[in-house]
């Protein structure tokens, strides 16, 4: 490693992550976020679906779209009332904006 004199604003996690080629991994990781937010817009979606379409893309289904999941705290669910049920991910709900009438 070659150290420098002018200082920088990397953590030491950063630098080492770039060190052993992280900056393809948080790429990785940018393009399952917006696989999964493209993907989620509209509503939930099977999981089986979304690992399906995942593969088909080249986007590691336990790795980047793992960590984009847990970043962007998609909400995971069984099919009610049914004991084989598939499972469903969907974006986390916003609270609605309150108006002006509201207040």
């Amino acid at each position: 490693m070659v150290w420098d004199s002018e200082h920088v604003e990397v953590t030491a996690t950063e630098a080492m992550e770039a060190a052993e080629g992280g900056g393809t991994r948080r790429a990785a990781r940018r393009e399952a976020e917006e696989f999964l937010k493209s993907k989620l817009a509209r509503g939930p979606v099977s999981k089986e679906e979304i690992e399906d379409e995942a593969k088909a893309l080249d986007i590691s289904v336990s790795g980047a779209l793992k960590r984009a999941k847990k970043k962007l705290q998609i909400n995971a669910w069984k099919e009610k009332g049914k004991v084989v049920g598939k499972w469903f991910w969907e974006l986390p709900v916003m609270p609605a904006i309150m108006k002006h009438d509201d207040l």
